[in-house]
């Protein structure tokens, strides 16, 4: 089972579509190594730019989306190969949602 925070700040995925989009990509992780989508949590924390600090200051200019991800239904093999292929999986989907739009 995974479960996804994204933290986000007002202004990214306002809507639901951009929400579908960035969850059915989430989704298709975990489907990919074999777990059933319902295994799949994901939730959406807007958080005001009064509640966004990094190094003892507010966040303002560069905004940034954090993700926290929990996963306990598979457990990766020791070694740096499969973390590398998680990350670059996770990165991979990550990307079109986040980066790409210009955030952090």
């Amino acid at each position: 089972m995974s479960l996804w925070l994204i933290f986000h700040p007002p202004g990214a995925f306002e809507d639901a579509s951009s929400k579908q989009a960035l969850t059915k990509d989430v989704t298709k992780i975990d489907t990919g190594i074999g777990l059933p989508t319902f295994y799949v949590v994901v939730s959406f924390i807007k958080l005001s730019t009064e509640d966004v600090w990094a190094s003892g200051e507010r966040r303002t200019k560069k905004r940034f989306i954090r993700i926290a991800i929990e996963h306990i239904a598979v457990r990766l093999e020791d070694g740096d190969n499969a973390y590398k292929r998680s990350v670059d999986a996770i990165d991979k989907t990550l990307k079109p949602h986040v980066a790409d739009k210009g955030y952090d």
